[in-house]
Parts: structure tokens; C-alpha cells; sequence
């Protein structure tokens, strides 16, 4: 959906209030009343200069941004000279390749892009409400190891019931995800907690909790091993942990540093499915949410190491910003949570 069609009033709302501050100025901040007052005088601004500025900071290049706006270099370099004299800034520098943004420039650019996420939010959440067949689109962020074992059954049993909704998943780092939420790229995080970023608007709630263990191939010696390790010991082995970004691994941290540990890795894995596989070569001890491995630790080509204190149990939640909730973004939550609460549920009833 092109940028030429985000309202006036958001606009403003979204840009202006914000971008009229000393990080773009080099001015003293604006009170509210101010940014009031400047929201009013601005109402009439060219809303084409914006979408050619965004159009141009996506391709990097006038000449491609010309292309995709049919229209000539010349008057895309005269609606970015336009912009700058507007704003009283510089947005971009030539380069040898085409331009690239300036500080200011990538402020404002995120700006505009969370404004133009928002019109495309806006624009699924009118398709889910206003037809009874439940047409639109579902953003969710997961990482791959959540998305496969424990988000995959759900998604599943949704499409079956919303059938003519598109899901679309992105799987990141979760900084990336909180990114993607905050600009409106995506509607959803699902993950291991703590899920946190800038905006406060961010919501996160607590869907369930699984058991987390080490394990390894049943040729491996330690899978004779019945004495419990400590952290120490457990520390000296070959681990194979996730990747320094994922929460999972803060996670895993945490547990080594409660015992002034530093855990160093011999390999770190981006997912969950590589893991596997390393351990069915034998290459390492590996980390596992256990209902990831269950069927390898059934069969028995997959040995538990045993520890002398348990692994805390890894939080899966989800995070969201309650004003961009759509009706189908809700629908799926609720799926999420209905089926966690019997699955929890359950789990209390369990013989001790």
C-alpha cells in the first residue's frame, strides 16, 4: 500500500510531533503546547514528500526511486531538496552507489516507516472486521525453535478455522522481533521470556512454561554417567548453546552466572533443528527444550545429562501493542492462551 495514502492526521501525529525536536532541530525540545501549535500550522503538508523520501531511503538510489515512482530524477531530487528546506534539515548524502541517510535522515525515516506499518495494520484489521469470512492478514515474529515445536500446532489449528486469513512469520533474533514490533512490521511475538524493548506500549503476556535439560547421543560416554553434575562441572563439557542473541541463551547465562560461571561454547546454533542433528553426530552436549527432543529422548537415542539442580524452566510468552491489535491478531491470542490454560492445566494435575 503506497505511502501517498497515510491520513493527514496521522502524519502528524506520528512524524512531526517527534521529528520538530532538538534531535533533528538542534534546538531546545518542544513542550506539548508547542508541538501543538506547530501539529496545527503543518496540517497541509505535502504528503508526497514523504513518500518519495521513503520510497528513496528503501532503494537507496534516485534513479531506481524514480523508476518506481514513474516520474524523473530531476523531480525526485527537487521533492527531497523540498523536504530538507521544509524540515531544515540534510536527509541524505551521495555516495558512489546512490545516497544514504544522514542521522536525521534515519530518524525520520523511522518515523515514517512505523506510520506507513500502521496504515498497513489498519488496513488488515478493516478486512477481519468487516467481513464476516474473516479475510485479512496475521504477522507474527518467532524464533525457529518456538515456531517448530510449540507454535506450529497452533497455527495449524487456526488456518483450519480462518482459512482465507494469510499468516506471514518472521523468524529473528528477539531484538529484531521487538524491532519489527515496534515499527508495525509484525503483530505478534511469540518467545521465551523477558521479551523487552524502547516502547513502553509493549505488552507482554505469559502463555507457558517447559522443562529444559542437556543432552546427548546414547554413544556418547557421558551417557553412562548417572552421577549429577554441578554447574562447574557441567561447564567444562563440549556445549552446544544457542546463538549470544536469543533470550534462550540469556536464559542459559543467567543459570551459569547465579554460580559466578562463564559458560564458553565450542559451537553456538542458530536453531533448534541443527542442534539435533549435531547430537545425532555426536559433537557435543547440547541445550534442549525438552519437548523439542521428546521423541529422541523416547526412543533412547538421546541420553538426559543429570544435574545435581535442575534448569529453571523456560517462559514462553507473547508481546504485542494492545492499539495495533487487529481482530484476528486477538483471535489468534486467544487460541494461544485457551489451549496453553488446558495444556497448564494439565501439567498441575501430573502425579508428583
Amino acid at each position: 500500500m503506497p505511502l501517498l495514502f497515510i491520513s493527514k492526521q496521522l502524519i502528524i501525529n506520528g512524524i512531526y510531533d517527534r521529528i520538530a525536536t532538538k534531535e533533528l532541530f538542534g534546538g531546545q525540545e518542544m513542550n506539548k503546547k508547542e508541538t501543538k501549535n506547530l501539529i496545527t500550522y503543518n496540517k497541509t503538508m505535502d504528503l508526497n514528500l514523504f513518500r518519495t523520501f521513503f520510497v528513496v531511503a528503501e532503494l537507496g538510489s534516485i534513479s531506481k526511486a524514480a523508476d518506481r515512482l514513474y516520474v524523473s530524477q530531476p523531480s525526485i531530487s527537487y521533492s527531497i531538496k523540498s523536504l530538507e528546506t521544509q524540515l531544515g534539515v540534510k536527509l541524505f548524502n551521495r555516495t558512489g552507489k546512490g545516497v544514504e541517510l544522514t542521522p536525521e535522515g534515519k530518524n525520520l525515516k523511522f518515523y515514517v516507516e512505523s506510520a506507513y506499518n500502521s496504515i498497513c495494520i489498519g488496513e488488515r484489521s478493516i478486512k477481519l472486521e468487516s467481513n464476516s469470512q474473516m479475510l485479512g492478514e496475521l504477522s507474527i515474529g518467532v524464533p525457529s525453535h518456538i515456531g517448530v515445536f510449540f507454535l506450529s500446532k497452533y497455527l495449524s489449528i487456526f488456518h483450519k478455522k480462518y482459512p482465507n486469513i494469510k499468516i506471514h512469520i518472521s523468524t529473528r533474533p528477539t531484538s529484531k522481533l521487538v524491532e519489527f514490533l515496534e515499527l508495525h512490521k509484525i503483530d505478534l511475538i511469540v518467545d521465551a521470556i523477558p521479551i523487552t524493548g524502547k516502547n513502553k506500549d509493549v505488552l507482554v503476556k505469559r502463555l507457558t512454561s517447559f522443562d529444559c535439560c542437556f543432552a546427548v547421543n546414547k554413544n556418547n560416554p557421558l551417557s553412562k554417567n548417572n552421577k549429577p553434575l554441578s554447574y562447574q562441572e557441567l561447564s567444562e563439557l563440549p556445549l552446544m548453546l544457542p546463538g549470544k542473541s536469543s533470550n534462550t541463551r540469556n536464559s542459559i547465562n543467567n543459570y551459569f552466572l547465579s554460580s559466578n560461571i562463564i559458560v564458553d561454547p565450542v559451537i553456538e546454533v542458530s536453531t533448534t533443528d541443527m542442534m539435533i542433528d549435531f547430537v545425532r553426530k555426536d559433537m557435543g552436549v547440547g541445550y534442549f527444550i525438552e519437548e523439542a527432543i521428546r521423541d529422541e529422548l523416547k526412543n533412547g537415542s538421546f541420553v538426559k545429562i543429570c544435574l545435581k539442580k535442575p534448569l529453571p524452566k523456560q517462559e514462553i510468552a507473547c508481546a504485542y501493542i494492545e492499539d495495533y491489535l487487529t481482530i484476528g491478531t486477538q483471535k489468534f491470542m486467544q487460541l494461544l492462551e485457551e489451549n496453553c490454560k488446558k495444556v497448564n492445566i494439565k501439567d498441575t494435575k501430573k502425579p508428583t
